[in-house]
Parts: C-alpha cells; sequence; structure tokens
C-alpha cells in the first residue's frame, strides 16, 4: 500500500507539475520517494522516451514529455503544451528519486489511496494497468490507470472524482 500511494502522489504530482510547470521560467526539481523509482522499473528509462496526452478538460490543450536526461534515480523531462493552438514555452522537471515513503492514509489530510489490477483501452492500444484512485474523507477525487508499458510516469489515463477524462494518452515512444 506504501509503494502504491508514492506512486500515486508521484504521478499526481508530476500532472500537477506538467500543467502549471509551462509558465515557470527556471527548472523544478521534486524529490520524490524512492521506491517510485523501482515500481515503476525506471532504471530500463532512456534519454528521448516520451509519452503525449489529449486534455479533453481543455479542447484542444495537448502534452508532451521526453526524457532529457536520466541518472541514478534521476529524470530530467522537457514538457511541451500546446493550448488552443499555441505553443507554450517548454519547461523542464528533474525528478530526484530519493525521498522516503510517505504514511499510507495520511490522518491530518484525511487523504486515501486505493488500488486495483485492472486494464485501460485509450485510442493507442490495451493496456494492464494497476487503477489508483484517491480519496479525501471518502469521497472520490481521482483515478489513475498506470502502466509499466508506458515511458517517463506510466499514465495512461487520468481521471476526476466525477468520472471525466482530465489526461488521455495519445502516443508514446521509447529512446535509444
Amino acid at each position: 500500500m506504501v509503494r502504491n500511494t508514492v506512486l500515486v502522489a508521484v504521478l499526481l504530482l508530476g500532472i500537477g507539475l506538467m500543467q502549471r510547470e509551462v509558465f515557470a521560467a527556471a527548472p523544478n526539481e521534486v524529490h520524490v520517494p524512492k521506491s517510485a523509482w523501482d515500481k515503476q522499473d525506471l532504471s530500463k528509462a532512456k534519454k528521448g522516451d516520451f509519452v503525449e496526452y489529449e486534455m479533453p478538460a481543455m479542447p484542444g490543450a495537448k502534452s508532451r514529455q521526453e526524457i532529457v536526461d536520466i541518472g541514478d534515480h534521476t529524470m530530467t523531462y522537457e514538457t511541451a503544451m500546446t493550448v488552443g493552438g499555441n505553443k507554450l514555452p517548454a519547461s523542464q522537471t528533474k525528478m530526484i528519486y530519493d525521498a522516503a515513503d510517505p504514511a499510507p492514509k495520511d490522518e491530518k489530510t484525511k487523504l486515501e489511496t486505493k488500488e486495483a489490477a485492472d486494464k485501460v483501452t485509450v485510442a493507442k492500444g490495451t493496456f494492464d494497468a494497476t487503477r489508483y484512485e484517491s480519496y479525501k474523507d471518502g469521497t472520490l477525487l481521482s483515478k489513475a490507470w498506470v502502466s509499466k508499458e508506458i515511458p517517463v510516469t506510466g499514465l495512461v489515463k487520468a481521471q476526476d472524482g466525477a468520472g471525466k477524462d482530465s489526461m488521455v494518452l495519445s502516443d508514446f515512444g521509447r529512446g535509444k
């Protein structure tokens, strides 16, 4: 449960950063739990690995993340977004996998994460995935489907608490 909470925290952090980082001038540096590196099997990540997403909540919005540097428990990726046909300035985020695992349930914030093995289908295909559901005070906040088949963050699809898609994988590829 702890490792799964870690992965969801990393994914949600990555999604949040991806959606706001394009407005920051300096590269972001984020420390995440070390166990997330193994959970997503990032030892196989390569420079040039990429993912592309459509964001149905923002019609016409697309994003692309590409690994520009990979090290021992570090990954730097560049995010480029297009909104309404306009390309926003690209930005970089360095993920450093060195932090401790958080508690599986945070009594102070009342946040809880549940997981289940699942399959998820998007236009790019059907993937074996782990479905993560985040709750606060028993109310569903979000769902995310994560697959080791998908590079960078592993995210295949994310939904809000009402079940509306917020990010959907549209393409991915592996570097050389």
